[in-house]
């Protein structure tokens, strides 16, 4: 009748998972309580060492990780062996106070693990060396501890889907585009006309606008809804020029 049992006996703790084999070959773990496993309270020969207020894991690092890449997949991993594939994304946020911006390489860098969302001109693609086994998007790396208030953490979580469908003067963000957000772009409303190929927009970012301000731009909201691509104009004016970034803080 299709029924059976498997018994087990072992001298140490035993984990059981129900899986679902999806039609894309990734796995997804259909077993309830979600998130830390049963035994995840310490953290013995690992980076992580321990969870602070129920909501935070903190992890150890040596090394400067925005020269040494944290997205490389070593503590992705290392999360994964003690908690479940449940989690969307990963935020890695170093423990830095204050920054010298000039010596700052990137306020934030997004790292794909997977995509399954169609229409936003981006195949579809996972990649299994993060240790999820589909579950994950992405894992994203601050190199400071204020960013998940005051940005860019709205940013980098807004490229797991955009902008990937408009070709624009800044690749992969809103560029000189009316689909002003998170990624840049101005105010349509703001737009002036000067005549001869010349307009103004107001302030505004090729890539990035506001920190956290811009919540809800149709530009972003359309990413995520994908019930039609953006439709943007790009104007020919040369960008405004700014310095480049270098890193300091692990």
């Amino acid at each position: 009748d299709g029924k059976w049992q498997l018994r087990l006996e072992s001298t140490e703790t035993i984990l059981v998972m129900s899986l679902l084999d999806s039609p894309t070959g990734h796995l997804t773990n259909l077993s309830t309580a979600p998130g830390r496993l049963p035994y995840a309270d310490e953290f013995p020969d690992s980076p992580l060492t321990h969870i602070r207020d129920d909501n935070a894991l903190v992890m150890s690092a040596s090394e400067d990780l925005t020269r040494n890449n944290p997205s490389s997949g070593f503590y992705s991993r290392a999360f994964y062996e003690w908690f479940t594939d449940d989690f969307d994304f990963l935020l890695l946020l170093s423990n830095v106070n204050s920054i010298d911006e000039t010596e700052l390489e990137y306020a934030g860098r997004h790292q794909p693990v997977m995509n399954d969302t169609r229409g936003i001109d981006r195949q579809r693609f996972f990649n299994n060396l993060f240790g999820s086994s589909g579950k994950l998007r992405s894992v994203i790396h601050f190199p400071f501890n204020f960013a998940l208030l005051h940005g860019p953490t709205l940013h980098e979580l807004l490229h797991a889907w955009s902008n990937y469908a408009v070709a624009t003067a800044v690749r992969g963000h809103w560029g000189f585009s009316s689909a002003y957000g998170q990624l840049g772009g101005f105010r349509r409303a703001g737009l002036v006309v000067h005549g001869n190929g010349r307009y103004s927009a107001g302030v505004f970012g090729t890539f990035a606008n506001d920190g956290t301000s811009p919540l809800t731009a149709p530009s972003n909201c359309t990413s995520q809804a994908l019930s039609h691509r953006v439709r943007s104009r790009t104007f020919g004016w040369p960008p405004t020029a700014s310095g480049s970034l270098r890193t300091v803080g692990t």
